[in-house]
This record gives C-alpha cells, sequence and structure tokens, in this order.
C-alpha cells in the first residue's frame, strides 16, 4: 500500500464525521488525518462495519478494495468528498416498507430459511444458543427479571413464532409480552446442594432442550440463588432469532436496563433503531428486485466444479447418515497474539486473514487436496444502525483460493487475503441461494462445506449487573452440523478458541494432528519476514 501525503480537500464535516466513526469502531483516541486504519488495529470485520457506516451516514457504496486502496483518513476523506451523494431517507427502510406494501409483515427472514428448512432428521436443540454467567457480588433477582423482561420489549425478534400456512409456507408472527409468561425461572439451592453439580446439569439440560417455534418466546432465562457462593444466570436463545453479535448486544442491554433499574426504578430508555423484521423485509424487497443478482453471478463462479467434499487423513468411514456427535479441542493462543498483531501491522493483512491462510495450509497438509474451500459466516451488520438488534443476520461465504502451492510465504497471504476481500463484498446471499450455486449435500455430510471457520468478532468484554460482575462458564457442546470447526474469539487477554469436529468419522488423534499442524504453520507464517 503506498502511503501520501495527508490533504483534506472539501468540507470539513466529512473529516470530521469520518475521523469519529473511524475512533468508534478502533477505540483509538489518537486519530489524525495521516492516520493508518490498519496500522490503528483495524481487522476485517473493522472494514465492513466502516463501509456500513459510510453508506448510512453519507450514503455512498463503498467496497473492500476501496479502503485497502485508500488506508490513511486523509485518503478516505477524499474518496468520500470526490464520491458523495444527496443523503436521503435509510435506503433499508425504504426498501422494507415497500415489501411490506407488497407482501404483508409475516415473511420470515431469507437467512431464518436455512433454520426452518433444514433437514427433517437435524436435532432441534442444536438451534440452542446457551450462555450461562457466575455473578460474583450482591444481585437482586427481582432487578434481573425486570431487566429481562424489558430486553424482551426492547427486541421484537425475541417474541416472533414461527408456523406452515396452508399453502405450505413459513409464516412469521410477532407476539406482545402480554400473550405469554415471561420466562424467567428462579431456583433457590441450599448450602447442602452440590452447587458445582447442579450448576453443569442444568447447563446441560438447557444446551438439550428444543424450543418449539410455534409457541413464543425464542428465548428463556434461569436465574440459580445459591446460599453461600455466587449466583448463576443461564440464558438460552434459539438461533432463529439470536446470532453471535445478539449475545453481546443482549447482554449490554440486560445490564444497562438492571443498572437503570437500581438507580431509577425504570428500565434504561431504549434508544431508537431499526428492527430485524426491518432487515429482513429490506433484503426480501432487494431480492425481488433483482439487486442480489450480481452476488448470485460472483458465487456461480466461485463455486463452478467445486470438489465433493475432501476427507482429512486418517479419517474413518464414515456413518450412511450424519450424526451429528461432536468433540471439542480447546485452542489457546494468547502467547502468539502479539506476534499476529505484529504481522498484521506489518502486511496490513487483518487476524482473520492470517488465521485462515494458517488453517488453509494445515488443510493442504492433511489432506491430499490443494483444491481447498473453507466455510465462514459473516456477521452483515453493515448498518450502524443494526448493531443494537438481536437477530439472525449471518451469511455464508466461501474461500477458496484455487492454488496448486500451499507453501507459507507473504505471496500466500497476500492470495488469500485476495480472496477474503473479494468473498466480503459477495456475502449478501442467504444460505439457501448460496448453496444452490453447488450440488447438493450427501446425507452422510452435516454442510456440504466439511471444514469451516468461526472468528467471533462481537465485543467481547467484563460486563456487570450492578456491582456483580459476570464470569462466562463454559457451555459444552451439543453437536456439530459439519466436519470441522475453527473458531476464534479475541479477548482482551489475547486470542482464545476451539476446534471441534465429526466424532463419528474423525478419531481424536486425527484432530489432534490437524490441531498441532495449525499451530506449526501460525508460527511458520509469524516468522516471515522477522
Amino acid at each position: 500500500m503506498n502511503r501520501t501525503t495527508p490533504s483534506v480537500t472539501g468540507d470539513a464535516p466529512t473529516f470530521d464525521r469520518l475521523k469519529a466513526i473511524w475512533k468508534e469502531i478502533l477505540s483509538h483516541q489518537a486519530i489524525s488525518a495521516d492516520s493508518h486504519f490498519f496500522e490503528c488495529g483495524a481487522t476485517s470485520l473493522s472494514v465492513m462495519m466502516l463501509l456500513g457506516r459510510i453508506t448510512h451516514l453519507f450514503n455512498v457504496e463503498l467496497t473492500p478494495e476501496d479502503i485497502f486502496d485508500h488506508p490513511t483518513l486523509a485518503q478516505q476523506t477524499d474518496l468520500l468528498n470526490g464520491s458523495a451523494r444527496q443523503a436521503g431517507e435509510n435506503s433499508l427502510l425504504l426498501d422494507a416498507h415497500a415489501w411490506r406494501k407488497r407482501e404483508g409483515d409475516d415473511t420470515p427472514g431469507l437467512a431464518q430459511r436455512e433454520v426452518l428448512e433444514k433437514p427433517p432428521e437435524t436435532p432441534a436443540y442444536l438451534e440452542n444458543v446457551v450462555m450461562a454467567f457466575y455473578v460474583r457480588g450482591e444481585c437482586s433477582v427481582a432487578r434481573v427479571r425486570e431487566a429481562f423482561d424489558a430486553v424482551l420489549e426492547q427486541q421484537p425478534a425475541l417474541r416472533c413464532s414461527f408456523e406452515l400456512n396452508s399453502h405450505g409456507q413459513w409464516r412469521r408472527s410477532q407476539h406482545a409480552l402480554e400473550e405469554f409468561p415471561l420466562p424467567f425461572h428462579l431456583i433457590n439451592l441450599s448450602l447442602e446442594s452440590d452447587i458445582s453439580r447442579t450448576v453443569a446439569d442444568l447447563i446441560a439440560e438447557e444446551t438439550l432442550t428444543a424450543f418449539d417455534l410455534k409457541h413464543p418466546p425464542l428465548i428463556r432465562a434461569t436465574y440459580l440463588e445459591c446460599q453461600g457462593t455466587d449466583d448463576v444466570l443461564i440464558i438460552t436463545a434459539h438461533h432463529i432469532a439470536f446470532d453471535g453479535w445478539s449475545g453481546a448486544v443482549l447482554m449490554d442491554q440486560l445490564c444497562a436496563h438492571y443498572q437503570s433499574l437500581l438507580a431509577t426504578g425504570v428500565p434504561d430508555k431504549a434508544k431508537y433503531c431499526l428492527q430485524y423484521a426491518d432487515y429482513t423485509d429490506a433484503q426480501h424487497q432487494r431480492l425481488a428486485e433483482n439487486l442480489l443478482d450480481k452476488h448470485t453471478v460472483f458465487w456461480q463462479e466461485t463455486l463452478k466444479q467445486l470438489p465433493e467434499p475432501f476427507p482429512l487423513r486418517g479419517a474413518i468411514e464414515r456413518p450412511r447418515q450424519f450424526t451429528y456427535r461432536s468433540a471439542v479441542l480447546p485452542l489457546n493462543l494468547d502467547v502468539q497474539y502479539p506476534a499476529i498483531v505484529q504481522l498484521c501491522s506489518r502486511t496490513g493483512f487483518s487476524l482473520y486473514t492470517v488465521i485462515l491462510t494458517a488453517f488453509l495450509v494445515s488443510l493442504a497438509r492433511n489432506t491430499s487436496t490443494t483444491d481447498l474451500y473453507v466455510r465462514s459466516p459473516v456477521a452483515n451488520r453493515t448498518d450502524a444502525a443494526l448493531e443494537p438488534v438481536v437477530g439472525y443476520f449471518v451469511h455464508p461465504m466461501v474461500i477458496r483460493p484455487r492454488l496448486c502451492e500451499w507453501s507459507p510465504s507473504l505471496r500466500l497471504l497476500e492470495q488469500v487475503n485476495h480472496c477474503v476481500l473479494d468473498a466480503y463484498g459477495h456475502a449478501m446471499l442467504p444460505p439457501h441461494i448460496f448453496e444452490a450455486n453447488c450440488s447438493p449435500r450427501a446425507v452422510a455430510y452435516g454442510s456440504r462445506f466439511p471444514y469451516w471457520y468461526n472468528h467471533h468478532n462481537y465485543p467481547s468484554r467484563q460486563r456487570q449487573l450492578g456491582t456483580s460482575l459476570l464470569h462466562g462458564i463454559g457451555v459444552p457442546s451439543s453437536g456439530i452440523k459439519t466436519d470441522v470447526s475453527l473458531n476464534t474469539l479475541r479477548t482482551e487477554s489475547g486470542l482464545v478458541g476451539s476446534l471441534s469436529y465429526y466424532r463419528d468419522a474423525i478419531p481424536d488423534d486425527c484432530a489432534q494432528a490437524l490441531l498441532a499442524s495449525f499451530k506449526h504453520v501460525l508460527n511458520e507464517l509469524l516468522a516471515i519476514g522477522k
């Protein structure tokens, strides 16, 4: 990337507004005209967040390549001043209104169809998203209950139900709080109880207790009041209305409502934001207007002649029907994290690209395939007003570099990064349309794409209910929908994660070999340029 002398042209408000966006996304206060977006800590998700805010605030459509080609604040200001359009009402709301006028307001989201139309043999409990916390310090259960009620009021997506109509079409209904009992359950545990075992049993029970989509709400909470030790809060939501980012949104709002209830006796005043239905209805309208066709063309080309699922070396014969049984290996990259950050700063590549490249090389070394491909989810909250919204926004993308050589190098990072940017720019299709571009899934596989990489970039920070600190409790895996899933999460101390795998086709030693290979390749990449 070429660095140029900053010269902010046009009116100052563009520079000031863009600078404010940078500070918000990067949590970086020392921003000047010659500040470099990636040297300030930007990731691939930061690029998408920046693009969304620019679209929302300036009504300008930029691409990831525009950000990489104009990495400084001054360059981006000049770019915006040269391409700014007259601002108008939020286009997402306009599209949502157009769809409702045409089809009504009971259409499920396009992404939600992946859940509604999943294979009938898929265990329903696999759609459960469970969060559990120790509550350390004095806490008012009554106020937690009121705060939970306020979150349900604030997030309509959690108050929906889904049912097939007489024409065999799925329909969504939104319900008022008064239509169902508040799903908040209090359990009192005495000093004589085996609290650790009780907590573990309850968490396991939550992971395996499925929701009935015909009956709202799509979330429930259990509070364990434990005498003589920390209380426990368990929240379970259905994936059809709740992605990974939604967990951070919900906990932030729960804590804000609780604090407001303690201070004023009333919940936090919810700021206006778009609702999940605005997003899903707008997406339907854009699909109907053929505005997503260019993305369909991209994925048709990317997935053309996609190889059939390729096994790991050492894999065993799989059952004829996918069983969803999983095992998990922990991953801790806190030691490597400073070197990863240095590599990203030195090269301009994101953490996501570095980890993904290491994963691809480890797959090349542990399979007999060079035409590798990995599925990855995209948060898809490109409009800033959607960030405080609970819902299922995730769209898939597939990284398929089509390379013959997989030796760790700067050149390889550049090639993978190019694929990542292209895929990000077209990750606008819901799963059922996306997967129509390749051969169907075989029943012996949980997914047409056997290898997944999930980088969780949602806000991770210490949260409090008043003065009580919330400390996360590990939740056991209830199953897997693919062969291998590499998962990473940035924390305050560094980078952690796991390798989940399909235990009925991949032996433990095979998965351990893959994880060891991944760590080795990552160290090779980190040694580049030292």
